[in-house]
């Protein structure tokens, strides 16, 4: 984003909203959390730093914050959706899921457990 700034291309930010499927099974939601927590590891090197004691600590720290992120959104916005009092807890439950895994792939990556190499789309992913 900055560099497109600093090469003068204008950034829009709008309100859009989009439709997307709802996750495709089990597996494809624990492939994607997973990639998702890699992703953000990569991300970190990339913006801040290689360094592997502050990319594990920046795991813990990303985990906390999107677990908090993820209850303070869904318990303000269910009435505004429409969701009934007694499928908070399971949406709770599915958000902290996903960001738990996410945390798993993330730790994964900045502690040298797993190999970074290149994501490919697993066949059960189906459309896209």
């Amino acid at each position: 984003m900055h560099q497109l700034w600093r090469e003068g291309h204008k950034i829009v930010n709008v309100d859009a909203r989009a439709y997307h499927y709802p996750p495709r099974g089990l597996r494809f939601f624990c492939w994607r959390a997973l990639v998702t927590g890699r992703d953000a590891d990569r991300k970190f090197v990339a913006l801040h730093a290689p360094n592997r004691a502050r990319r594990i600590a920046k795991s813990f720290s990303r985990w906390g914050t999107m677990s908090w992120r993820t209850t303070r959104r869904v318990i303000a916005h269910a009435p505004q959706a429409g969701m009934p009092f007694w499928q908070i807890p399971f949406s709770l439950a599915l958000g902290l899921a996903f960001y738990t895994l996410a945390f798993l792939g993330h730790f994964g990556l900045a502690a040298g457990i797993v190999r970074d190499q290149i994501e490919t789309l697993p066949d059960y992913t189906g459309h896209s």
